[in-house]
């Protein structure tokens, strides 16, 4: 059973992601609750699927939301939830991602791939990430210079790779990712402050003015699957 962190940051992803949020009174008191987190997840979860209010494509937003999916489902073990996210990567044919500009998003939809493989053993909804991670760990550059320039990638990149060793049991995506993730985050980390850059731009705009550092989400979603034993 995850920890309660986990699903109460879940709980936040989901309704941060639909964009809406139904009526939450009578929620002081409750918070902490296990039965008050379980019924809101299946209510944040329910509307989600109600109301996607995007187009289904497999890039991060709907993966991102995904993630949480399977989330979900590792905490309660409900086979609907399991089969929500299989019909959805149905519907894409178990491919990676196609975004352009932020080609470790591509990566985010494999995660739930192999969540779903963990569950059913089927190697075929693997196989196109693999094929696809097989190419990508052949890189050499940094990864700042093939795109992995943003603070998100250490969410959405490295724990596929890391799941994928766990899936195959062949250490080589561990390898490769391992020092993908210090090359982002050398990159984007700010010893004085103890803070991480966004991205790039922004600790390059530095130089000339006071840009403001952050703590990434991706750095802190990204350690907690990193760190899930896979």
């Amino acid at each position: 059973m995850p920890s309660l962190f986990w699903i109460l940051l879940t709980v936040f992803c989901m309704i941060n992601l639909s964009g809406h949020c139904q009526d939450t009174s009578g929620f002081q008191g409750k918070a902490f609750e296990k039965e008050y987190i379980l019924q809101l997840l299946h209510r944040v979860n329910d509307y989600q699927q109600d109301h996607p209010g995007w187009t289904d494509d497999r890039n991060w937003e709907r993966a991102t939301y995904y993630t949480g999916v399977m989330a979900f489902f590792n905490a309660v073990k409900n086979k609907e939830i399991l089969n929500q996210a299989v019909k959805w990567a149905d519907s894409h044919d178990w491919k990676v991602g196609n975004e352009l500009m932020f080609p470790a998003n591509r990566f985010t939809c494999v995660q739930t791939y192999l969540e779903v493989f963990f569950q059913t053993g089927n190697a075929t909804q693997i196989s196109k990430s693999k094929e696809y991670m097989d190419s990508e760990i052949l890189k050499t550059e940094p990864a700042y210079l093939r795109g992995w320039y943003y603070i998100d990638a250490l969410y959405v990149g490295p724990p596929a790779f890391v799941m994928m060793s766990k899936a195959t049991g062949n250490k080589k995506y561990n390898d490769y990712i391992n020092p993908t993730f210090w090359d982002i985050a050398d990159q984007l980390y700010d010893e004085d402050a103890g803070l991480f850059y966004r991205d790039s731009k922004a600790r390059y705009e530095e130089k000339a003015k006071t840009a403001k550092k952050v703590l990434g989400q991706g750095v802190m979603v990204g350690l907690w699957l990193l760190f899930q034993g896979y």
